[in-house]
Parts: structure tokens; sequence; C-alpha cells
């Protein structure tokens, strides 16, 4: 009888021992910082809390990437016991896009033993060069082979520093001939498409211009048509 009254409390025990388990909660596990410029960095911090009845041990906390800077002191937190998770994000290089980067973490939580935590936002440019083109279709209609046609385009620079045309692909039928490959903020320059055919039919040509706009590296043209005799 002696043995079984010592043998309940024993059993109990390590029941109890067996279910205390380590949580670890999240105030929130995604952070938009909304807009920052870009060449700034911004601090940031996942607060949690350990909600359940065991030591919560955190293993590691990894970015996405070295633009994501997380340096974490304390790894041990008691039952109850709350912490943060500091973040710095440096923008050089994002200017002009929308990011979204991630930070895992590694604990003891049984349950949740790795964790994605999110920031999000929209980095903005201050200086920036940017490309408009009038019109960005062209339709020759109809040109007969050996013959050639021409269509002007207006280039405009919409930005705050110099655009520069830094390359234009195009057909072997096609001509581009530029006044300038460097346009002044608020500026403009005239593009001269030449389309000399050789073969007869329907065509569609796409002139492929590389600048120093952010936005939009490559800007198309679209050249369309009907080669007759």
């Amino acid at each position: 009888m002696k043995k079984l009254l010592l043998f309940i409390p024993i059993c109990l025990m390590l029941s109890s021992l067996q279910q205390a388990k380590a949580i670890l909660k999240f105030e929130s596990q995604e952070i938009n910082f909304g807009k920052i410029d870009e060449g700034k960095s911004i601090n940031l911090a996942f607060k949690f809390k350990n909600a359940g009845d065991s030591i919560l041990y955190i293993k590691s906390v990894r970015p996405s990437c070295g633009c994501t800077v997380t340096q974490l002191k304390k790894k041990k937190y008691k039952p109850g016991e709350k912490g943060t998770i500091p973040v710095k994000f440096v923008s050089n290089g994002f200017g002009g896009r929308r990011v979204m980067k991630t930070i895992g973490v590694n604990s003891n939580d049984d349950k949740n033993p790795y964790i994605r935590l999110k920031i999000k936002g929209l980095v903005t440019l201050k200086n920036f060069a940017r490309i408009e083109i009038t019109p960005s279709n062209i339709d020759l209609k109809k040109v007969s082979i050996g013959k050639q046609k021409s269509k002007k385009l207006i280039i405009k620079n919409s930005g705050n520093l110099d655009l520069k045309i830094l390359e234009v692909s195009h057909d072997p039928d096609i001509i581009p001939l530029f006044s300038d490959s460097l346009i002044k903020p608020n500026q403009s320059t005239v593009l001269e498409i030449i389309f000399k055919p050789k073969t007869k039919g329907k065509f569609t040509h796409f002139l492929k211009i590389r600048t120093n706009d952010h936005r939009q590296y490559y800007k198309l043209v679209k050249i369309e048509g009907q080669v007759t005799r």
C-alpha cells in the first residue's frame, strides 16, 4: 500500500514534466514599415513572449539577406518572460521598389520550431531618371519592299537626374537615329525610326531601349505594319 502511494505522486510529477512546454508567441509576425527614402536605414522590433510553462531557448535568428541585420543578445527566457528581436533594414539599392524580407527564428517550441518573420514596405527614390516615350506603339501601315518609311518618337526625361540611353536593340530592317543619348531633367529628344523591309508580309518588331531608369531598365516600342511589293 505504501509502495502504491509513493508511486502515484512520482507518476504525477513525471506527467507534469512531460507536459511542460515552451511556447514562442509573437505580438505580430509581420511589420509594414511604410515608406523610406533610399539610402536610409530603419530599426524595427518584433516583440514576443514565452507563453509556455518551460524555459524557451531561441536557437538562431537568420535574416534572408545582408540588407537586414539582427542580433539577439539573450537566448533564454523563463515562462511568462518577454523579449524582442531587433531588426535593422538598410535600403541601399532598393530605390523605387516594394520590398519584402524575412527573418527565420528557430526555437525549442515543439509545435512551431521555425517561425518566419516578415518586414515589408516601399523604398522611395528622391533622385532618379525617368523615361517616357510617345508614342509607345507605331503602326507603319503599308510599306513597299525596297522603300523606306520613317516615324519620329519623343523621348522625355521626367526625372531629376540625367537620363542616359545606354543601348538600343533592334531588328536589321530597323534603323534608329538619335539626336541625343543623354537627356537632361525635364528635357526631350527625338528618336527617328527608319524601316526598310526586305521581305513581304505582316511584321511586328520591337525596339528595346536600355536606360538608367531604375523603374524599368528596358523600354519597349512596338513597330508593326504590312510589307507589300
